[in-house]
């Protein structure tokens, strides 16, 4: 809101012995003029003994203006700050810091695992119901490593070990006398879930080892595998934060899609009854926020994340040989990467696979996308539930979604792109990849051998598995309003009431 300040037009004038402040907004000005004599001794004249006005002292003057000078200095000081504090967010006033707050979320992920640092604000906003009482400030740090935890099935310290970068790294951008009160949490993804219990609870058991050293403040379950439930939950949160939609109560209308390395989630507010008869009540989470409940249909599907999906898609066809990568074999080959280059690797869960020329098709009128969607829509079977109330919802794809569309070139300005829009990319560049329409694909990528697979896969998912129509136009996105979207920052929020 406008901030009124009286002070803001002051003006300084100077006539001959007269200062004059004028102060604009006020109706009066006050006029001062003091009258000195020149010579102590000589106060008097000797005719009659009344004293002669003489001209002002040039030392009473200085201390004079020093005087004003110095209250136009405080006024000026007062104004700035007061200004910065209700303009600028990034200011944190003297009485605001007891109420900062830094959080380290690391995020155990299939791939890698990364650290957020988040700098943050937590208020209570009881007179103001549509004010969350927790703001970011800024996120201080996101620095991710390769390969995942996962990827140290056999060696926990390493696993531990590879993370020391990372806290090293918060260490550092953290102000010291703040190190002891932040919180920080690990939660491993879809990579520990994919693996046996004892190993993941050998790795996790080194992890919080590791942490314990370090000055953060860490609580007994701060180190665990997440419910993929509430990985989605976490990323709704930060989608729906990031929109500012919790103020303008738009959460209602919003859907996210989240698209890891090993599994995918989808979450929005069911408000079809048809909806709520449909899911399964296992999948329904309910929380609070800011006395507010909601009831969320959070889903998860383990195994269907980017890097799950190919390596199941390369199975299909891997089978047919002897080095099958079910059975320990470290080659596969499928009809989704039609002429991979010679000497071709793909690592998974810290295994190197090399790839083979795919198999001989019987048919010679199916095209390579065909022969491709054929198989994604195998691998995706039936597991997943098609919902027609999501063709009603602001429907935000992220993460590997937006990565591979846009290596394809497919995402325009406003990030916004048609389902029947993948489905034609797709076919386009398995059957046709190095057209007129495909120029701007940078070749030289490492993943664009995999990149027909890839938009076959995701094509496939939004079309088949969540049933999405042709014509639905989803938002592609990375970031919003310069927020990155991911759980991270939704798992922030919830820290601070826990």
């Amino acid at each position: 809101m406008p901030y009124n300040n009286q002070y803001q037009d002051l003006i300084i004038s100077e006539f001959d012995s007269k200062t004059t402040f004028n102060i604009i907004s006020s109706s009066s000005s006050v006029n001062v003029s003091d009258y000195y004599y020149k010579d102590e001794d000589k106060r008097f004249l000797a005719d009659n003994s009344t004293p002669t006005k003489t001209t002002t002292s040039k030392d009473s003057m200085r201390r004079m203006k020093l005087k004003y000078i110095r209250t136009v200095f405080i006024v000026a000081v007062i104004f700035i700050l007061v200004s910065l504090f209700y303009f600028n967010t990034d200011v944190i006033l003297p009485q605001r810091l007891k109420n900062l707050v830094y959080t380290v979320v690391i995020d155990a992920g299939s791939t890698g695992s990364r650290i957020h640092v988040f700098k943050l604000i937590h208020e209570d906003f009881d007179n103001n119901p549509e004010t969350l009482d927790v703001k970011l400030i800024n996120e201080e740090l996101v620095h991710k490593i390769k390969p995942g935890l996962s990827s140290y099935a056999h060696d926990p310290d390493k696993a531990a070990e590879s993370l020391k970068p990372l806290l090293d790294n918060a260490m550092r951008v953290i102000p010291e006398e703040h190190i002891s009160n932040s919180r920080i949490v690990l939660k491993a993804t879809a990579g520990l879930r994919l693996i046996s219990n004892e190993i993941a609870n050998k790795i996790l058991y080194k992890v919080k080892n590791l942490l314990k050293i370090y000055p953060f403040k860490l609580k007994e379950n701060d180190v665990d595998i997440m419910d993929g439930k509430y990985e989605g939950v976490y990323s709704w949160l930060t989608l729906n934060y990031a929109l500012d939609n919790f103020v303008q109560s738009k959460e209602y209308h919003t859907c996210s899609l989240d698209l890891g390395g090993g599994s995918t989630q989808i979450n929005f507010i069911p408000t079809d009854k048809e909806t709520l008869k449909r899911v399964n009540l296992t999948d329904m989470v309910k929380f609070t926020l800011d006395e507010v409940k909601y009831q969320i249909y959070a889903k998860s599907y383990l195994g269907f994340g980017l890097m799950s999906a190919r390596k199941s898609i390369f199975e299909l066809d891997s089978d047919q040989t002897n080095t099958a990568a079910t059975t320990g074999g470290k080659k596969l080959r499928s009809v989704c990467l039609n002429s991979p280059p010679s000497g071709l690797k793909w690592v998974h869960q810290n295994i190197e696979y090399s790839i083979d020329q795919p198999p001989t098709t019987t048919s010679n009128s199916s095209s390579i996308f065909d022969q491709c969607y054929s198989k994604v829509r195998q691998t995706l079977g039936n597991k997943f539930l098609q919902l027609p109330e999501l063709n009603s919802k602001d429907v935000y794809a992220f993460s590997y979604f937006y990565d591979r569309l846009n290596s394809a070139k497919l995402l325009k300005d406003d990030y916004e792109i048609k389902i029947k829009d993948i489905y034609n990319k797709a076919q386009s560049v398995c059957n046709d990849p190095i057209s007129n329409e495909n120029k701007e694909i940078n070749t030289s990528d490492k993943e664009y051998p995999f990149l027909c697979m890839d938009l076959t896969f995701i094509y496939s998912i939004l079309a088949d598995g969540y049933g999405l129509p042709q014509e639905k136009e989803i938002f592609v996105r990375s970031e919003v309003n310069k927020m990155e979207i991911s759980w991270a920052l939704g798992a922030a929020f919830h820290l601070i009431h826990t």
